[in-house]
């Protein structure tokens, strides 16, 4: 019987493997572009795999420190590096403004009021200002006021710098540019607002449609711009107030993209702000992974890949980073090599759109998405897909041959010597996850015998990974080569694979391809006992 096996168009739709067992790992799904055949019921259409952006260096300061946060202000870009100010141009070139901005290596958040650059040290009372046009210029900001209340977080709407205090028991705002003029903000007007409508405490804010959102940990309130002439401005707006929150841990996963706001939510799921209501679009696999996860430190950033606006939650204490395709509402897994997580600090959408510039943790400094690469500073980034379970009731399955089609590969002569251990032909691999089929690929242990050569310009290969277990632990068949552009005769035939009652097909790519077609046609004969 041949059976074409079912490919993922994202990962895990439910927690049981056998279930559900498809995975995408630093690869998402897009819409085939071929019409749906008229026997759709008996085809599978091959699913069209897109490879996850690789990044491209740019610039680093030569100190090793993270890149903690970048802004743009009156179209000058800005970067802080560990505890440095820089200006950079889209060359990459680095001016130092200033240094001494503390929080160790961790992010910061930043804003300005178009004269005076702001940033925060998050959940701290440490802030530093750069004001290009005030004598004083970059210093670290000790006005009375912000002092008293610090901040998790700063925003800017409508001319003020909006904070949400460390209590969380409040939030406020500066005086607006119009009255600190081209220096630092300042707090004379008293603009101060308690929370009104319940009594949990607020750990994360955001910004829709120019309205303060500000997220409890069980319900989160909304506040519009009134022009109170007295006191804040701002004033509370009952229609906002939803009776769900943040998880206390992820006030830092508040982000806007695709016109609405992502959080992870009081109750484990992922929401998205549709109009009033938090709509869930996590599925039950995405929760069933974050009921379990670490999630200190977990952060959010909004990049958009070929058309593909995403939600990237990264939780580098898991380690893990899921990913939310707003275009297909699909979700997958990123992970820099070695890591389990994403690398990712920081992103920003710079020079007018020109370049998405991101800053690295691991010290390689500040680079750019580039879908036309397919390595992180150098670094080669795997994918693989999981294919869906082969199962009939538990039947004995006999799998004669296995063919997977896919869009000829393209030879790189420098990215695929980088970390050719994982991909050598005849090297014997087992691939194990001690905590199931929903661990990170950074938990996988692999035992391999067998040592890297030289690779220059030899065809991107693929590795065919069996897992008898519903993926929990995968063994590897021989190699093959995808073929070279243009060689559209090219088959990867597997023969006399042996018989299992519940088997997960994985293929993994570690050699630069761009967006290809995945099919898998299989040789089967079941029913046996």
């Amino acid at each position: 019987m041949s059976t074409e096996v079912p490919l993922p168009i994202g990962s895990f739709l439910d927690n049981d493997p056998r279930a559900s067992s498809a995975r995408l790992v630093n690869c998402f799904s897009e819409n085939t572009p071929q019409s749906t055949p008229a026997d759709s019921k008996d085809k599978i259409i091959p699913i069209l795999l897109r490879r996850w952006a690789g990044i491209t260096a740019l610039t680093n300061d030569g100190t090793g420190n993270t890149v903690r946060g970048f802004w743009e202000m009156q179209g000058v870009e800005y970067v802080v590096i560990g505890p440095t100010l820089y200006r950079m141009d889209i060359s990459g070139a680095l001016i130092q403004i200033g240094t001494g901005i503390g929080g160790g290596s961790g992010f910061v958040r930043m804003s300005d009021n178009t004269a005076c650059l702001f940033i925060l040290v998050p959940g701290t009372a440490l802030a530093w200002t750069y004001c290009p046009n005030s004598p004083s210029q970059f210093s670290q900001f000790l006005n009375a006021t912000f002092l008293t209340y610090g901040a998790i977080d700063v925003r800017f709407v409508d001319s003020f710098f909006v904070f949400l205090a460390i209590s969380g028991r409040l939030f406020y705002n500066d005086d607006g540019q119009l009255i600190s003029g081209q220096g630092p903000p300042t707090f004379t007007t008293g603009g101060v607002f308690p929370r009104e409508f319940a009594t949990d405490l607020f750990v994360g804010m955001g910004v829709d449609h120019r309205n303060p959102l500000m997220f409890g940990t069980r319900t989160t309130e909304g506040y519009i711009n009134a022009g109170n002439p007295v006191g804040t401005p701002f004033s509370a707006a009952p229609d906002m107030f939803m009776e769900i929150g943040c998880h206390p841990q992820c006030g830092y996963t508040v982000a806007n993209q695709d016109q609405s706001i992502f959080w992870v939510a009081n109750d484990k799921t992922v929401r998205r702000r549709n109009g009033q209501t938090p709509v869930r679009v996590s599925n039950s696999g995405i929760e069933a992974a974050l009921e379990k996860a670490n999630l200190k430190g977990a952060y959010a950033l909004t990049p958009s890949i070929a058309g593909h606006p995403m939600w990237v939650l990264v939780m580098p204490n898991e380690p893990r980073t899921l990913v939310y395709d707003c275009l297909t509402s699909q979700w997958f897994d990123l992970n820099s090599y070695g890591l389990g997580y994403w690398r990712i600090q920081a992103w920003h959408n710079a020079f007018n759109k020109s370049l998405q510039l991101v800053g690295d943790t691991q010290g390689a400094g500040v680079g750019f998405l580039d879908t036309t690469v397919f390595a992180e500073f150098g670094t080669v980034m795997p994918l693989t897909f999981d294919a869906q379970s082969v199962y009939d009731g538990n039947n004995r399955i006999s799998h004669k041959r296995l063919e997977v089609m896919m869009t000829a590969g393209k030879p790189d002569p420098v990215v695929t010597s980088v970390n050719r251990r994982l991909l050598e032909t005849g090297s014997f691999r087992l691939m194990e996850s001690g905590a199931g089929a929903s661990s990170p690929l950074g938990a996988v242990r692999l035992l391999e015998s067998g040592f890297t050569g030289a690779f220059l310009g030899n065809p991107a290969k693929f590795t065919l990974y069996v897992s008898d277990d519903s993926g929990r632990t995968f063994r590897a068949f021989p190699d093959r080569n995808l073929g070279v552009t243009g060689d559209y005769n090219h088959r990867m035939p597997w023969f006399n694979l042996g018989q299992s009652r519940s088997r997960v097909y994985r293929g993994l790519i570690s050699d630069p391809t761009p967006t290809f077609t995945v099919q898998i046609t299989a040789e089967l004969s079941g029913g046996r006992w």
